[in-house]
This record gives C-alpha cells, sequence and structure tokens, in this order.
C-alpha cells in the first residue's frame, strides 16, 4: 500500500515513561538527514496525548549536541516535507 504523504501523520503518547512511537517512513525518508531525524526524534518524545509539543531550540539543541542553527535547519527541513507543523507562540 503506498504512503500518503500529504496526511497528518500522529505521533502516539503511548510512553510508559521511556519510549515512545515514531512512523517508520519518518526513517526511512531519504530526503531527511540524519540530523533532521534526531530532531523529529525529541520532538516527538516531547509529544503529549494531543499531539502538541513545545521543546525550546535551545532544548533540542542541548539534548542533540547540535547548534542552534542545525536545530532551525532541521526544523525547516522537517516542516517543509508535513512531518509536523510549527506554531510560533508570542
Amino acid at each position: 500500500m503506498p504512503i500518503n504523504y500529504d496526511a497528518q501523520i500522529e505521533i502516539r503518547d503511548a510512553r510508559n515513561g521511556s519510549w515512545f512511537w515514531i512512523h517508520t517512513h519518518v526513517l526511512r525518508d531519504r530526503s531527511l538527514t540524519n540530523t533532521d531525524k534526531v530532531i523529529y526524534a525529541l520532538i516527538a518524545s516531547y509529544a503529549n496525548q494531543i499531539q502538541t509539543a513545545f521543546p525550546s531550540v535551545t532544548r533540542l539543541a542541548i539534548d542533540a549536541q547540535l547548534s542552534k542553527r542545525h536545530v532551525y535547519r532541521s526544523l525547516k527541513n522537517i516542516e517543509e516535507r508535513k512531518y509536523l507543523k510549527i506554531s510560533h507562540l508570542k
């Protein structure tokens, strides 16, 4: 069955404190860099039951041991591929 890349991706919060779900087609997407996949996974690790997550760019950079610039670049790539939607809070 082909993958519908336009469909909204569900990040399930079925954690038992130490694990979470990531869709395999995100991990297998060759248009994403390894850094993009790490950032996606970190965001998924912060997601709650209604599929929202609020880690800061600073928090993601610290967790991934990357510069903020790398995080911003990855967020842009991930959002362009519609794997997540970024809302800027005021």
